[in-house]
């Protein structure tokens, strides 16, 4: 049994600590015309089921927050951050 564990705490320690997991929200930055960047499906999600956002959809804020892992070679989102958009305003009319 402590072999096994053994090779789970190697396999652990090579897998998370050569990489650095970072907390990420709605995607974008400020650039004079509002805080965030259009909604994009491939590296965020909608909020509600029931209101779907579209791409490009104006991102209002971060609902809940997302988790991406950094590498030497690369980023990679592992869970995508849900954000409320205008799509919200369109489904309330």
């Amino acid at each position: 049994m402590n072999i096994l564990a053994h090779k789970l705490s190697l396999t652990l320690q090579r897998d998370v600590v050569s990489s650095v997991i970072r907390v990420i929200i709605a995607p974008g930055t400020y650039k004079g015309r509002g805080w965030y960047d259009g909604f994009d499906q491939r590296i965020c999600r909608s909020a509600w089921n029931d209101r779907p956002s579209k791409d490009g959809d104006c991102v209002l804020g971060t609902y809940k927050f997302g988790l991406e892992r950094l590498m030497k070679t690369k980023e990679k989102i592992l869970i995508r951050p849900e954000v409320i958009t205008d799509a919200i305003l369109r489904q309330s009319n």
